[in-house]
């Protein structure tokens, strides 16, 4: 996963397009934790925490994107809680308005979901829709939304009885972006 990593950014850097080019996100999302009845009680369904992306436009219609969401820490009861964080690269296709102005996306990428409590980290497919509004050249505001997908197996101690949960994550988020 860290070689493709390396290799798409690097790639994405090298072929860049001169009205692309690399750029910076920093923004606060607020999430929606699905548990899937994974928890017998979950008290705080909604959290809100900071994130951040880089990525690369390979030309004004496509572009690469690595991410880190803290997507925050869930109390599941009094004595307990929940602490999930993701980072995933996807790559996204573009549809600009407006002179480039307004700039329409969707999103698709994989990348690893933690959960710090279970001490487990796993798969996770990572899909959205968002809009930006580029102020200039080098500054945009983004407006988007995430959904995270994946599942988290629990089995006893014998691996007599296991259970699958399929859990959502689901994100909106502003965030301003430079463009380098």
């Amino acid at each position: 996963m860290k070689f493709l990593f390396v290799l798409l950014v690097t790639l994405s850097l090298l072929y860049a397009d001169r009205d692309g080019g690399p750029y910076l996100g920093l923004g606060y999302a607020s999430s929606t934790y699905e548990d899937d009845s994974l928890y017998s009680e979950l008290k705080e369904e909604r959290e809100e925490a900071p994130l951040f992306y880089a990525g690369a436009y390979i030309n004004k219609h496509l572009s690469v994107e690595f991410t880190y969401a803290d997507l925050g820490t869930y109390e599941i009861a009094d004595t307990q809680e929940e602490d999930i964080s993701a980072y995933h690269i996807s790559i996204l296709a573009h549809y600009p308005l407006w002179d480039d102005k307004i700039d329409l996306y969707a999103k698709f990428g994989v990348g690893e979901l933690s959960l710090k409590s279970a001490s487990k980290s796993g798969f996770t497919y990572v899909y959205g829709v968002g809009t930006a509004y580029r102020f200039n050249h080098y500054l945009a505001l983004r407006v988007a939304y995430e959904r995270y997908n994946f599942s988290y197996e629990l089995s006893n101690e014998e691996a007599l009885n296991t259970q699958i949960y399929d859990m959502i994550v689901d994100t909106l988020y502003g965030a301003f972006e430079v463009q380098f």
